[in-house]
């Protein structure tokens, strides 16, 4: 689609599915975004980097707040492969808090490198993650 969908006209939000009362709700992008974030902020598939410049993995899905707020909190990635994965072997799936100093092209999300000390496997250590994240001083 050629246009986008404003956060506030999402009705519910289901593992595999957004939905919306109806098509009416979509707008142009530049009425949801500003005109050069709907071009280049895509973040599934970009490049992980700490803002000390360490790639960290790619992007699979974000993981939004419970509730209306719609506020993305972290991050489901494939982290990259290290020296003990050994060659072959699949890149491991975590979890990893957003921060403060979030920037996102359509290349890369840059995630404080602090962040990366509170990663988790799996959705329910992930909330203990973030809070245990934000209680550093670090506010999504």
């Amino acid at each position: 689609l050629k246009q986008s969908l404003p956060w506030s006209a999402v009705h519910s939000v289901g593992h595999d599915a957004v939905m919306i009362r109806s098509r009416e709700v979509l707008a142009e992008p530049a009425a949801v975004v500003a005109r050069g974030e709907a071009a280049h902020g895509r973040v599934v598939g970009a490049k992980v980097l700490t803002d000390a410049g360490t790639e960290v993995g790619t992007v699979l899905d974000l993981v939004v707040e419970a509730g209306t707020s719609g506020r993305v909190v972290g991050f489901r990635i494939a982290a990259r492969e290290t020296p003990k994965s050994g060659p072959g072997r699949r890149r491991r799936k975590v979890f990893v808090p957003r921060g403060e100093t979030l920037a996102v092209s359509g290349q890369a999300l840059v995630i404080p490198a602090d962040a990366t000390r509170f990663v988790a496997d799996d959705l329910a250590g992930f909330a203990a993650q973030v809070d245990a994240f934000h209680a550093t001083g670090e506010t999504p």
